[in-house]
Order: C-alpha cells, then structure tokens, then sequence
C-alpha cells in the first residue's frame, strides 16, 4: 500500500483544516520544510492540496510546489484548484508525478477529454463525498454523486482520491462500511483520505483489498500515529491485519 502525507497548502505554509472549514484552520509551520521532514522519515509518497488554489479556482502555490518538487525525490500527487488545462499544464511541466482535479471534473466532459488526452495515467479524480454527495469548489458547495458518475464514466480515469469530508481533520477514526459503499461503484485504483487516528486504521484500510493508498494528514502533524510501524507493515506483499 501506498502510504502518502498530506500537506495542505495556505500561504505556503502546511495547514490543517477541520471538515474542509477555512476558518478553522492549524498552521504547522513551512510547507516545503515538512517536505523534507517527511522525507527523512521515510516516507516516499506526497499528496499535496493548494488549499488556496481550491477556494479560488486557480492555483496559487506553484512557487511552494516547485520547490518540494525540487527538494522531495519520491512520487509528488496535487490537487486544489487544477479547473483548466493550462493549470494542469503547469504542474505536468514541474515534473509532478499525478494531477488529481475535482471540481470541473466531476461537471464537464470536455474538460476530461482533453485532460486525458494530456495526462493519460498521471490523471487522477479527487471524488470528497459529504454525506452521498460531493463537495465541490472548495467544499462550499456539492453535487450529486449520479451527475458526476456519467462524466466520469466516460474516460474512465485510471483512479479517484476519495476522501469522506465529514471526517478529514477530525482523528476520529475510521467507518469500513461507510468506506466500501463510497467505493462500490468505482475502478481502477483507489487512494483513501478522512479521519486516520493511529495505525489500526490504516490496518482496517489494508483489509480492504481494492485500497491502493491512503493519505495520512493530521495524525502525522499531531504524532497520533508511528509513521515509522505504519511504513514497516504497508509496504510488506503481505500485511498483517489485525
């Protein structure tokens, strides 16, 4: 399994929201810093949000993004504000290893079309489900899930980032029921993001065999879990679920 930190982008600094709420914000320190800090403890995976690029519907962070880009040698994902090609674009140029786009995504087919055509298996689909629904521009607003799904369908991306909002930043634990009817009706690969607490939840995510990743945030920041026991199992051929 893939195990990625997260890092959520404000003014280049590494943030942490509560629910996806802007104004209950953490600020953990220099974004590109925690890059690096990740890195010297072994983590190979990077999964970074342009938090303002998200509430504002363009990127914001490049600058940040290229120089983690420089500073941190494994697999970079982003998201966060990605609703045209030449924003896409941009990070496919830095050398960005998958582009994950939401909101314009999940509501124009044109728009993936030409994504897909750019991007091919770098193109990855970021599906925030609040409730049965999906959170969009920002979280700020959502929309069905069946309105999304005949877009979606038709390219078929090679997989989603899919993240429950009602638990993302909340260390409350995770609900594997809820987590195998949001991916029931997905393919391809699937990376989960929302409410990892400690390593028996990333347990409960390798149970479920059509996981491929999990995005860990906010136990990193707060130490709720030991990156380094995590990493000692995820990346074994067979791993121990208790």
């Amino acid at each position: 399994m893939e195990i990625f930190a997260a890092i959520d982008i404000m003014g280049e600094k590494a943030v942490r929201l509560y629910k996806g709420d802007k104004s209950k914000v953490k600020v953990y320190g220099d974004a590109a810093e925690f890059a690096a800090k990740w890195q010297d403890m072994g983590i190979k995976y990077l999964h970074l949000v342009d938090l303002d690029g998200a509430f504002e519907g363009f990127p914001k962070n490049i600058d940040t993004i290229l120089e983690i880009r420089k500073i941190f040698k494994g697999f970079i994902q982003v998201g966060g504000g990605i609703r045209s090609v030449e924003s896409a674009k941009i990070l496919n140029d830095i050398g960005v290893d998958r582009v994950i786009v939401g909101t314009k995504a999940l509501t124009s087919v044109d728009f993936l079309i030409k994504l897909k055509e750019m991007l091919a298996d770098k193109l990855f689909i970021a599906l925030d489900f609040k409730g049965n629904e999906l959170a969009i521009k920002g979280w700020e607003s959502s929309l069905p899930f069946e309105k999304a799904r005949d877009v979606l369908e038709s390219i078929r991306p090679s997989g989603f980032v899919v993240t429950d909002t009602n638990l993302d930043g909340t260390l409350s634990g995770l609900q594997k029921a809820r987590i195998e009817t949001l991916i029931s009706n997905l393919w391809g690969k699937i990376i989960y993001s929302g409410g990892i607490k400690d390593a028996n939840d990333v347990k409960v995510l390798l149970s479920i065999p059509r996981i491929s990743g999990v995005i860990i945030g906010k136990a990193l920041y707060e130490g709720t879990l030991s990156i380094k026991e995590v990493l000692s199992y995820a990346y074994q051929k067979d791993n121990p679920v208790s």
